[in-house]
């Protein structure tokens, strides 16, 4: 009986611990975001993404004289196309290109 509760409030301590250290291991501040996808590709404008990835290559940014949401769909379109492992783009308003990425798994590969 006694080892059964020991074991219990062992058990009880480790996961306060983790729970705790969890909590306090991403801090959200006013540069913290969660970004729009589409056609299930995450678009990253003038920013980067927290988690690591790995550049798959570049595409051209298309001239339009349309909307921003009538170029998304095209630039995601075109990013599949081109690198069908792709998950995000990035979007630099000022380099007329995009950065195709695809994410690192949490151990870096």
């Amino acid at each position: 009986m006694k080892k059964t509760i020991l074991s219990f409030f062992a058990g009880m301590a480790v996961f306060a611990l983790m729970a705790f250290a969890t909590a306090d291991s991403y801090q959200v501040t006013k540069k913290t975001a969660e970004v729009n996808q589409e056609l299930g590709v995450f678009i990253f404008m003038d920013c980067y993404p927290v988690m690591q990835f790995e550049e798959l290559g570049y595409i051209k940014s298309t001239s339009w004289s349309g909307t921003y949401e009538e170029l998304k769909p095209k630039l995601v379109k075109k990013a599949k196309k081109q690198y069908p492992e792709c998950e995000g783009i990035i979007i630099a308003s000022n380099s007329g290109s995009c950065t195709v990425i695809k994410f690192k798994m949490e151990d870096g590969k």
